[in-house]
Formats: structure tokens, sequence, C-alpha cells
């Protein structure tokens, strides 16, 4: 038998995304010869396509010959998987709570806008 014990039925690879929701990561985007994008901010959800979303993002674009950074605040973003190079988590585990949705967890739905019954 195997001594490990896994938190969801999902392959491992998803498994271990599934651990950085709620916590800020750098997803690294597009590396160009002279430009690097990134987006920096809190992951809240992710797809078998690797489509993420990602809440209080910047978007960083670094030029490397002259090393400048320009940065510009997104509230929410949603960055396809296609385009994504690497991603990786920064800063301590955060349990914040994200919204309604987060809340509901995976699976449930959620009535939102006009309120509930």
């Amino acid at each position: 038998m195997d001594s490990k014990i896994s938190k969801t039925d999902l392959p491992s690879v998803f498994s271990r995304i599934l651990d950085l929701i709620g916590q800020d990561i750098i997803c690294l985007i597009s590396d160009k010869k002279k430009v690097a994008r990134q987006m920096i901010g809190r992951l809240v959800a992710f797809d078998r396509h690797m489509n993420v979303v990602l809440t209080d993002a910047f978007d960083e674009v670094i030029n490397k010959t002259t090393e400048q950074k320009q940065r510009r605040p997104i509230d929410v973003v949603m960055v396809r998987g296609v385009n994504i190079i690497s991603l990786s988590a920064y800063g301590s585990k955060q349990l914040a709570v994200l919204t309604s949705a987060r809340n509901a967890g995976i699976g449930k739905s959620v009535a939102a806008g006009r309120g509930t019954r």
C-alpha cells in the first residue's frame, strides 16, 4: 500500500496546484530576448488546461536590456494556459477568504448577484 495520503482524488499535478489556491504566485507568461512579462497575484482558480484566474494582480513588464520594470495593477485577470511558462508561489502561506466562490468549494454552485432566498 502507498503510505502517502492524498488530499484529493485528482492527479498529483492538479492536487499540487490546488494547494496553491489562495497563495500569492508569480506567473511568467512570456520570455522574449528583450522583454519578460509576468503576472503577480493571488491564485483563485485553475482548470485542466492550466488557465488561471488571479485577483489583486499586477502585470509586470521587465526590459532585460535596461532592467526597467513597468507595473500596472489589475483587479481580476484570467491567463490562458497556453501562454504560461511557469508558476511559482512566493511569500508565506496565507489562509485568506477570497470570495464567496472560494467558500463554496470545488464543484458547488453559489447564488450570486441579487441575493439568496
